[in-house]
């Protein structure tokens, strides 16, 4: 039994379709009981019955194009290929004039008129159907639909002969051949599961062609008899069927990969087929439409071989751009771990080497020079190091400055190794600079499977990256894989860690703030804090920065560290200050947020959000941190300054150029550090450093921040010398936001001198 039509249609469409289907249901019981052959009356009431069906079927599939928006091309084809087809059947049993031309009645013409509308809308169906129709599918469809005439053609030879020109006699076997190939085609591009649309409209058009093959066949052994039901039955099924199609639910699925062996199937079959069509007729003697049919299917079969030969070139041709890396053009790291994982899975496979190579100072060839330079660099490496290979390695570069070298046996790569720092020793001269690169090279072999030592792709790169590591650590150099190394898994997992923890993951713990007073000397009054890191690990407890940043460094999540911390501590300060707590917070930057031009728009729209006064945020820098790029950071202090927050030059003291920097840096604060600091009390050569830079930074109009204060005896020391604020252990360790607010409460003034 035909389904209902869905819950998607309109409810009069409902109505009419379980009209419709109701009076199919009476029309199919007055065909089977015979009632058109007893004529008269009746047939003729059966006649205008199946009259007012076909438009009333025809009727609803326009309206399935008119009411849905959504894909309404394929259906506003249908629907006039069947209102013409109705039009033809009704003008056929009308008894009105029936003018012919060329042998073509105009109700033959009116039925015909479904064959090229149908194909137009399963083009549109099929378009629908793939994910993109490239030029390889049309022609299968080509090859299908003439292959399928041309056997249409040769099986209906005698019936073609005896139709004496007869036009309708010739095209309804090809036209309906033709209709069955696409139909089968769109049912391959699906899987051999169509969506419901498909599936009840192509059922339909089986069912149409079929209720013609019964007709011709009849006709043409002269055996028709207008008593016989069938083909009046599947042409009332095929109906009921397009209409249900065209009233399905839409399916809003992702779209199948296409199946070779299902989208080549069809063409394939039809290929032979006309090929044996072109025999048959060199030995007897074939309609000349099924020659021409089979010879047209050969030659578009002939064209769809040689653009399969260009598709498999560009394949080729894809696989190789996938696996290469295009800025040198040595293996990527996909393609370098295929080839790592084909050597591995090798059974006979000899002893392998992973050599790991990392440039030193690559950032720094960047930051000075540029991206372009960097580029330059990367690329002559690749070519020195290229040359030196033995026959069988592979050279890769795995992305950014790490390069990778796959080489036989543990001996051999070591050997390779010493080998690749060699072309290191002539500079490299860019943009008129000699650059002298630095690499540190990491070393892990396997003695192969063949030895009974199987090492998996991943584990056998981890090994050689831990030995890098090791040979960074040390300066360069080569470093070989060994018991040493085996800390790497820690340090991997401290990078899964690191990762979950930015993304909220609690398996990764949680990154949260510590916060220390910053108390006036003069008064004991805390008026700020600085916002420490810490990292709540779930299996190694609390962390302090030193074990956050260079992870973060070392994966490329400093900038997000930095702006979650700039967020925690901004959000803390507002609501201290909603409380009535009014405190400046500092927090520290890191060396690539000096680089980051991004950072103050960042910071600006975050006061914002918080509605957090500029000047209660304090940013500090590191004198060290300013070496790296001096132009660029200072363009970014610049920027932050404006925006009216303070700047502070933290570790004041540690560098070598601190007057110079004093002079450029828009910095608003200069804060000592401890290694001056603590020793005032005894040591009177720190007492001196610290008043001279007290008094040039006052003279500057800086306020100073004495750090690592542990001692009431420090602290009077501190303020003797001239400065204005300190931080230390003598008031408190970093605290917790609520420990804090409890401690400004109470807070005791420190001895003066």
């Amino acid at each position: 039994m035909t389904p209902l039509p869905p819950p998607s249609a309109p409810r009069p469409v409902r109505a009419a379709v379980l009209a419709l289907l109701a009076g199919y249901a009476v029309l199919a019981l007055l065909l089977v009981a015979g009632v058109p052959a007893r004529g008269g009356a009746t047939a003729l009431a059966v006649g205008l019955l199946g009259s007012l069906l076909a438009v009333a079927g025809t009727l609803l599939v326009l309206a399935r194009a008119l009411l849905r928006p959504l894909h309404r091309g394929p259906w506003a084809w249908f629907g006039t290929g069947l209102l013409l087809y109705t039009a033809g059947t009704v003008l056929g049993a009308s008894g009105l004039p029936d003018p012919e031309a060329r042998g073509l009645r105009l109700s033959e013409a009116g039925w015909l008129a479904l064959f090229p509308c149908a194909y137009v809308a399963l083009m549109l169906l099929l378009r629908r159907q793939a994910r993109r129709v490239p030029p390889s599918m049309w022609l299968d469809g080509l090859v299908g639909g003439l292959g399928a005439g041309a056997v249409g053609a040769a099986l209906a030879s005698g019936a073609l002969a005896e139709a004496q020109g007869r036009l309708v006699t010739v095209a309804y076997p090809l036209g309906d051949l033709v209709l069955v190939a696409l139909v089968g085609l769109l049912f391959a591009l699906a899987g051999w599961r169509p969506s419901p649309e498909l599936r009840w409209t192509g059922l339909g058009l089986l069912a149409h062609t079929s209720a013609d093959g019964v007709w011709l066949a009849t006709t043409a052994s002269g055996t028709y008899s207008p008593a016989s039901p069938w083909p009046a039955l599947l042409y009332c099924a095929a109906m009921v069927l397009v209409v249900r199609g065209a009233w399905s639910a839409p399916v809003r699925a992702e779209p199948r990969p296409l199946r070779p062996w299902a989208l080549l199937l069809v063409p394939a079959l039809m290929s032979v087929a006309s090929v044996a069509v072109l025999v048959v007729a060199g030995l007897g003697d074939l309609a000349p439409a099924a020659v021409v049919l089979a010879g047209a299917a050969v030659l578009a079969a002939v064209a769809r071989v040689g653009l399969g030969v260009r598709d498999a070139e560009a394949v080729a041709a894809s696989r190789l751009e996938a696996r290469t890396d295009p800025l040198t053009g040595l293996l990527n790291r996909r393609g370098f771990e295929e080839v790592v994982e084909r050597r591995l899975d090798d059974p006979a496979g000899p002893p392998a080497s992973v050599l790991l190579l990392d440039l030193d100072g690559f950032k720094e060839v960047n930051d000075s020079l540029g991206h372009g330079a960097g580029d330059e660099l990367l690329v002559e490496l690749g070519r020195r190091w290229a040359r030196r290979l033995p026959e069988g390695a592979a050279l890769a570069r795995l992305g950014g400055d790490e390069f990778a070298v796959l080489a036989d046996g543990e001996r051999d790569g070591e050997l390779l190794a010493r080998a690749l720092l060699d072309p290191l020793a002539e500079p490299v001269r860019i943009a008129g600079i000699a650059l002298q690169p630095r690499v540190s090279i990491g070393l892990a072999a396997v003695r192969g499977a063949a030895a009974g030592e199987r090492v998996g792709r991943e584990e056998l790169l981890r090994r050689a990256d831990a030995a890098m590591y090791r040979a960074k650590r040390r300066g360069g150099g080569v470093a070989a894989h060994g018991p040493q190394d085996d800390d790497g898994r820690d340090r991997l997992q401290a990078y899964e860690d690191l990762h979950r923890a930015l993304d909220g993951d609690p398996a990764g713990g949680r990154l949260v703030l510590r916060y220390q007073p910053q108390v006036r000397l003069d008064d004991g009054r805390v008026v700020g804090v600085e916002a420490l890191l810490r990292w709540e690990h779930p299996r190694r407890g609390l962390l302090g920065p030193g074990d956050v940043l260079p992870v973060a460094e070392q994966t490329g999540r400093s900038a997000a560290v930095t702006r979650l911390v700039l967020g925690l501590a901004v959000a803390q300060t507002a609501a201290w200050r909603a409380d009535g707590l009014d405190l400046r917070v500092s927090v520290n930057l890191t060396d690539a947020d000096l680089i980051d031009a991004r950072l103050p728009d960042d910071v600006d729209a975050l006061l914002r959000a918080h509605a957090l006064p500029a000047d209660r945020l304090v940013l500090e820098v590191t004198e060290g941190a300013l070496l790296k790029d001096r132009d660029c950071a200072v363009r970014v202090l610049g920027a932050l300054r404006s925006l009216g927050l303070g700047v502070s030059l933290d570790d004041y003291g540690t560098g070598y150029s601190s007057l110079a920097y004093l002079h450029h840096l828009p910095a608003s604060e200069l804060k000592l550090d401890r290694s001056f600091v603590q020793p005032l009390v005894h040591d009177e050569r720190a007492g001196a450093i610290v008043r001279s830079s007290v008094g040039l930074a006052h003279a500057l109009g800086l306020p100073v921040v004495a750090e690592g204060i542990e001692t009431e005896a420090q602290a009077a020391a501190a303020l003797a010398a001239g400065c204005d604020t300190a931080q230390g252990f003598l008031w408190s360790r970093p605290l917790e936001p609520e420990a804090l607010r409890a401690l400004v409460q109470g807070v005791p003034r420190p001895a003066a001198a």
